[in-house]
């Protein structure tokens, strides 16, 4: 209880994660050692006790994988957790790269080079292609102008869509609504 203490006091996490990394000694130290290589550590601990628990479970013959066999270590972590937090990567492209690296043991700045899931954060290409998306879609144009504040996201959806994920969303939704307020 004590470890779980420090780390709902120190690390501000939730009840929830210190619940499931606490118990297990080889975990929280995995989790501390990947907090000393990007003191990020609610990005770090919500990959360990969602996307590293999950495929060490999914690994296992016979139940769970021991965290020892397992082909990634802190780094791996600590750089994916990185990677979203630079908007290198958005989150839904860091699970499959967690999947991927988790897998193959390879570092995901790796990964994401050799598969070109960098996002894109040209706003000359993408407002491009915001503009597009707006000249066909006038209904949520409509309804955004309107005060309907949600009827921006099915045009994110679709800039989204047309660059299968790599658009930071950040940036997309920056861009609709300056040419929205023309």
């Amino acid at each position: 209880f004590d470890k779980q203490r420090r780390f709902l006091e120190e690390y501000d996490l939730p009840f929830t994660v210190t619940s499931v990394i606490c118990p297990d000694k080889s975990l929280s130290d995995f989790f501390e050692a990947a907090v000393a290589l990007y003191n990020k550590p609610i990005p770090i601990a919500n990959l360990i006790a969602n996307d590293l628990l999950r495929e060490l479970s999914a690994a296992g013959i016979e139940g769970t994988l021991p965290l020892s066999e397992c082909k990634i270590g802190p780094q791996h972590i600590a750089g994916l957790a990185r990677m979203v937090d630079d908007g290198m990567i958005s989150k839904q492209v860091a699970q499959d790269v967690f999947i991927e690296i988790f897998s193959t043991g390879e570092a995901p700045e790796k990964v994401v080079e050799e598969k070109g899931l960098k996002q894109s954060s040209n706003t000359v290409e993408l407002e491009e292609m915001c503009r597009e998306i707006i000249d066909k879609n006038p209904k949520p144009v409509e309804e955004f102008k309107a005060g309907k504040e949600n009827a921006i996201n099915a045009l994110k959806g679709q800039v989204m869509k047309a660059t299968r994920g790599k658009a930071n969303p950040k940036i997309v939704d920056e861009i609709l609504r300056k040419l929205m307020a023309e």
